[in-house]
């Protein structure tokens, strides 16, 4: 856990920001005004979208809105515990991985 986060670039950061500044999911863009939209829609397989009750960093509005993006055959599996706070790092290193990763194989 010291070593988080890590694994990422500054690049993938600044990605990251452009997403959250234009509220659309869209190419990396060295220069404003450049980038294209991701096609959702050209997405066929079958594709879940996983997200946590508690989670300050992605919210659930916009899971939501990136649900309605992807075709049909969206799974959207939203983890909801009424008594722990899960958030997205709990998506990983939850005390009861059992429950989430549970989850998981159902859909597979």
């Amino acid at each position: 856990m010291q070593y988080i986060p890590a694994g990422t670039s500054a690049k993938t950061l600044l990605h990251l920001l452009q997403t959250m500044d234009h509220g659309t999911f869209k190419k990396y863009e060295p220069k404003i005004g450049t980038a294209k939209n991701y096609n959702l829609t050209a997405i066929t397989v079958p594709t879940a979208i996983f997200s946590a009750c508690n989670d300050q960093f992605v919210i659930q509005k916009d899971c939501a809105t990136l649900k309605a993006s992807i075709p049909n055959s969206v799974i959207f599996k939203l983890f909801k515990n009424e008594t722990v706070k899960i958030d997205y790092l709990d998506l990983l290193w939850h005390e009861d991985i059992d429950m989430i990763n549970d989850s998981i194989l159902k859909l597979l």
